[in-house]
């Protein structure tokens, strides 16, 4: 005789995967080049950080165009799935050759 209800439980992790995925060589030359600025919106310091970055990428590449992250949307967050399905063409839409990503605290 149960006593309570009958939870299922399921395995909170993905299945993991170990196919092969191509990767694109990197970017050995920026100048002429556009950046995507990507972002999670986590921290109340990623305009500082992107400010910062674009800032020491001028000093080295004087030809150089970034994409502000905004244009882009939020990558975490209720709608972080539109917003993922859209990335590519928008990167493509902006002409952009490399992306900064990954921002902390």
């Amino acid at each position: 005789m149960k006593n309570g209800p009958t939870y299922e439980v399921v395995w909170p992790l993905g299945k993991t995967s170990n196919s092969a995925v191509k990767v694109n060589p990197p970017v050995s030359d920026l100048n002429g080049k556009t950046i995507g600025e990507l972002s999670v919106y986590l921290t109340p310091r990623d305009d500082l950080m992107f400010a910062t970055i674009r800032e020491k990428l001028r000093q080295r590449f004087r030809d150089i165009r970034f994409v502000d992250s905004h244009t882009f949307g939020m990558l975490h967050g209720p709608e972080e799935n539109e917003v993922v399905d859209r990335l590519p063409e928008l990167l493509h839409q902006h002409g952009v050759d490399a992306v900064v990503t990954g921002m902390g605290t």
